[in-house]
């Protein structure tokens, strides 16, 4: 294993750990993690393939979706709390004043990321019916295949976090800015408009 592969494999499992907040009953979508670490699908896959042989994800196909284990979790804090030691599976990542800033920068973004805006369960309802027309309009809006794209994975998102009796507080939210940022940058036809006014509603 290389220096280039093992710094992926880190980066790739720590993104997991910071998207579920190292809960096993969090879930983040295969798309979600290729967007935020810039990885080839085919190379994610790769990695993807090894956490999940190493026990420390889980992969579940179909739906695309990863939980992350309480071994992964584990190891990924113990690799932030000691990056100087190398754990079962990562090496050690070296312990100078310039990573441990940049390690506490990513942290804190991580966290302003997750905790911008909070919303509450009672608008939920609202949330899941307005990402149904979303979807049966997604053909109607003007946006390029990319933006479909992401609205989807963003769609996919949110819908496979309602469906666990504790969502994550930072993933949903998360899911919603970035669906409106997207409806902000193409807003153009009454449809647009009136789905744009609605999320921001939304997330008050």
């Amino acid at each position: 294993m290389n220096d280039d592969q093992a710094k992926n494999r880190f980066m790739v499992m720590r993104q997991i750990y910071e998207l579920t907040e190292g809960e096993e009953s969090h879930a983040v979508h295969f798309n979600k993690i290729m967007e935020y670490v810039g990885a080839s699908p085919g190379l994610l896959k790769d990695i993807i393939h090894y956490l999940e042989n190493e026990k420390l994800i889980i992969f579940q196909d179909p739906g695309n979706l990863i939980n992350i284990t309480s071994a992964g979790t584990e190891e990924v804090e113990v690799a932030l709390m000691e990056p100087d030691k190398a754990t079962a599976h990562f090496p050690a990542r070296g312990n100078t004043r310039a990573k441990q800033n940049m390690d506490l920068q990513m942290q804190q973004e991580s966290y302003d990321r997750a905790h911008t805006i909070t919303i509450g369960e009672n608008r939920y309802k609202d949330l899941k019916e307005l990402l149904q027309v979303i979807s049966a309009s997604l053909e109607q809006l003007n946006l390029t295949t990319e933006q479909k794209a992401k609205m989807l994975t963003e769609i996919n998102t949110i819908q496979s976090q309602m469906a666990f009796m504790k969502p994550s507080t930072g993933i949903i939210p998360e899911s919603v800015v970035n669906i409106k940022r997207i409806l902000e940058s193409s807003a153009r036809t009454p449809l647009e408009y009136e789905l744009l006014t609605k999320i921001t509603s939304i997330i008050g």
